[in-house]
């Protein structure tokens, strides 16, 4: 894995130099696409990566891995490259050669790449606060910016999505309105992937749909296997898991609409503790609030934080893959509906 010095994030040029790096050692089983362009016109990367001795296929089954939709969320990037890193590097770990078995795995490591460059150029020049945002460069919360499912409710409460554009949950003018998110939306219904793990910050928490409705899903047993493969599967610290619903209401979540529209078992990682964890030293320097934004979001080392999760994500999605193959899935994908 690349590694980033404590408290040190990789600056986008030197993240999209470690994604194509890592896309060069893979040689034949490894393909790099962009999807799209977000708002200032960075490429949005997916690399696919095959099993040992074979190549990408696009008629294989797919598993999807996704970071930084929320740019200041700098750190599930990180972890979304150490999963390429790790498909790549180390395909006969037990819990990458479980996944690539049986599916192979796609990743787009930074969905929103402009907010993810802006946070850490606020943490590296003491920015002001606006340059550590959670939306894309239109001020979009881009995990508020998709149709929300059969029989969705649209909450009251601003976090759960608000048509006021100054605030940091703004869901755009209308779903898929975004450059970042209509890429992604493509990409998904051109692979359908069987799993998916959406990667953020914060909380310690695995969340599964619903998001707008408070009621189970109908693969409520399915997500089950899917969070319990994903805690199983840690090796320090064990992530408490609730319907998202539960947690708080989204309309327009990404999830849901993986889920609602494709089928996939579709689950939020939020990395880190609740509360910033930083050293004395860097409490003694009073940074101003840029720099606190940074550190609300991300942890001072994310390499524990990573190592703690990285195996996890992999047998949460050969779980998933598992209830696709055994025939389980019992929702009606959008395009299956009468």
């Amino acid at each position: 894995m690349t590694e980033s010095p404590q408290g040190v994030y990789l600056p986008q040029p030197e993240f999209d130099a470690a994604v194509a790096a890592a896309v060069e050692r893979g040689g034949e089983r490894v393909t790099s696409e962009v999807i799209g362009r977000s708002v200032e016109g960075r490429a949005l990367t997916a690399v696919r990566i095959a099993a040992p001795g074979r190549r990408p296929d696009a008629n294989r089954h797919a598993a999807l891995a996704i970071g930084a939709i929320h740019g200041m969320e700098v750190v599930a990037s990180e972890l979304a490259l150490a999963l390429i890193e790790d498909a790549i590097d180390r395909p006969h770990d037990p819990f990458v050669a479980a996944l690539l078995d049986v599916a192979d795995l796609v990743v787009v490591p930074a969905v929103n790449p402009d907010s993810r460059a802006g946070a850490v150029e606020s943490l590296r020049r003491n920015r002001i606060w606006n340059s550590c945002r959670r939306g894309n460069a239109n001020g979009v919360d881009l995990n508020r910016n998709w149709p929300v499912a059969r029989g969705g409710q649209t909450s009251r409460l601003p976090i759960a999505g608000t048509d006021i554009a100054w605030l940091p949950w703004f869901r755009g003018v209308a779903p898929l309105s975004e450059p970042e998110t209509a890429a992604l939306a493509d990409l998904g219904r051109r692979i359908r992937p069987v799993g998916l793990v959406n990667l953020h910050s914060t909380g310690r928490i695995v969340t599964y749909p619903w998001s707008s409705r408070p009621d189970p899903c109908p693969d409520a047993e399915g997500f089950e296997r899917v969070v319990t493969a994903f805690q199983h599967a840690q090796p320090t610290v064990r992530y408490r898991a609730k319907q998202s619903h539960a947690w708080y209401p989204i309309s327009g979540s990404s999830n849901e609409w993986f889920y609602d529209e494709l089928g996939c078992l579709a689950v939020t990682v939020e990395l880190s503790p609740t509360t910033p964890v930083v050293s004395e030293e860097l409490l003694q320097r009073r940074f101003r609030r840029a720099r606190w934004l940074f550190w609300w979001a991300n942890p001072l080392d994310p390499g524990p934080e990573i190592d703690a999760t990285r195996s996890a994500c992999f047998a949460a999605l050969a779980a998933a893959a598992a209830w696709h193959a055994e025939g389980q899935l019992v929702i009606q994908p959008a395009d299956s509906r009468g």
